[in-house]
């Protein structure tokens, strides 16, 4: 599907998780989970994650492949009613921030993808304000190439508000480079 998205133009992606999965498992398994997903079984956390990490993997070389950018919106915790899951479905305006470990995760995605030369231009996005140094730190280790290759992306979710976005924002200007900063979001 990617051939016939930028066929019709598309340059960029879009992906939303609560943190990375980086627990990159084999082809074998990864074709294993996929076919035991289509049998019927239902898949581990693990196997979920595992999975996950290996189309992640495999989007982001593709991408880099043909010089996409890949947005990655990171840490809300969703569908928190159980209540309301039921009467509303998925959606329903009962996600939270989350509160999940970003740092090791992120660093193993965006190393592996770096090692193998097929790190994608990438934007970075958290829901949580106490990841702001996490992810402006980690997004510069991986500069190279083209100026602002890596960008920390601006208050998305619950921080795309004031006080949000001028954290991300003094955050970015502590860190990096404000005059590499893509700009702000359009879709609140």
């Amino acid at each position: 599907r990617v051939e016939d998205f930028h066929a019709l133009g598309s340059r960029i992606s879009d992906h939303s998780f609560p943190y990375f999965f980086c627990d990159f498992p084999s082809e074998e398994d990864a074709k294993r989970i996929f076919q035991d997903t289509l049998d019927g079984k239902d898949a581990d956390r693990a196997e979920e994650e595992a999975f996950g990490a290996f189309v992640m993997h495999r989007l982001a070389r593709l991408y880099a492949e043909r010089g996409w950018t890949m947005q990655i919106h990171l840490g809300p915790l969703r569908n928190n009613s159980s209540r309301l899951l039921r009467s509303f479905g998925p959606d329903a305006g009962t996600d939270s921030i989350g509160d999940w470990p970003q740092a090791e995760r992120m660093s193993h995605f965006l190393d592996r993808l770096d090692s193998e030369d097929a790190l994608p231009r990438t934007i970075v996005y958290n829901n949580n304000p106490s990841d702001n140094f996490t992810v402006a730190t980690m997004l510069g280790n991986f500069q190279r190439e083209v100026p602002g290759k890596m960008q920390f992306g601006s208050g998305w979710w619950h921080l795309d508000q004031r006080d949000g976005m001028e954290e991300q924002l003094k955050t970015l200007a502590n860190l990096g480079l404000l005059s590499r900063f893509v700009g702000m979001l359009t879709d609140s």
